[in-house]
């Protein structure tokens, strides 16, 4: 019987110590536990050179974050944090601030959540070519006014809403999150989502692929549905728009659904 409660005692210790080591392998900061952090303000600039951004990658975690317009030639990054955070190579902007255990738990949603507070003036004097967001355990607003031409988002564990932003194409791939897209107009926009909910609403959109599993759409498109050629694959889930037949269509919405559902409707 002691021999038992002795290997239950080495397990736990060694659980424990596994447990340590790995949250310091994931760059948990064990010291939030017992203090508090003392957060200031960074702030700095890059210029951008050229008549527009060629290509851009915004890579952030455990953060809350805005997408601004910038009225300089400059991308502006303002944070808040209790150390440097930003590294910026000529193409990413890269967030990795440390995970605090006293801040990042939460029982109800198990996302790593922080305090860290990060604003990215983009200037809306320049265009850009290629935009890609890499968002994990966030919440992220973007409103901005250059043009992208195309624009990537991986959301992970996050909250992700873009208002009014001027994108020709959008692919996104989104896990577990909820997305809100509103008052934009796309000549291609393509989801990809699993356990998530995504709502679009007043948006105008020529081509519109989804494949929704185990999450919903709802979406609020400005137009005629008569434009439109459908053409959804339901397995377990269920869209209330019925598939169309071949014809003349000049805009066109495919989509599949597993375990799921699309609501879309149709606002002239």
């Amino acid at each position: 019987m002691k021999k038992k409660y002795i290997a239950l005692i080495v397990f736990a210790a060694l659980g424990i110590g596994l447990t340590v080591a790995g949250a310091a392998g994931m760059n948990f900061d064990l010291t939030g536990l017992t203090k508090e952090r003392e957060f200031t303000t960074f702030t700095t600039e890059y210029e951008v050179e050229g008549v527009m951004i060629e290509n851009l990658k915004i890579d952030v975690d455990a953060s809350q974050v805005k997408i601004i317009d910038s009225s300089s030639n400059k991308i502006e990054v303002t944070y808040k944090s209790d150390a440097e955070i930003l590294n910026f190579d000529g193409t990413t902007l890269n967030f990795k601030p440390k995970l605090s255990i006293k801040h990042w738990y939460n029982p109800f949603a198990l996302f790593f959540k922080n305090n860290y507070e990060i604003t990215i003036g983009l200037p809306s004097s320049k265009d850009i070519n290629f935009l890609k967001l890499d968002i994990d355990a966030c919440d992220f607003s973007f409103t901005n006014t250059s043009l992208i031409q195309d624009l990537d988002i991986d959301v992970d564990a996050s909250t992700f809403v873009m208002d009014n932003v001027n994108v020709v194409n959008l692919m996104s791939e989104i896990d577990a999150s909820e997305v809100n897209i509103r008052n934009n107009i796309f000549e291609e926009l393509t989801l990809k989502a699993s356990a998530s909910s995504i709502d679009l609403k007043d948006i105008k959109v020529n081509d519109l692929k989804f494949a929704i599993d185990a999450g919903s759409l709802n979406a609020r498109i400005l137009g005629n549905k008569d434009d439109y050629f459908v053409n959804v694959e339901t397995s377990v889930g269920s869209c209330n728009l019925e598939n169309t037949s071949s014809g003349d269509y000049s805009k066109s919405i495919e989509g599949t659904i597993n375990a799921g559902s699309a609501n879309i409707i149709f606002v002239s």
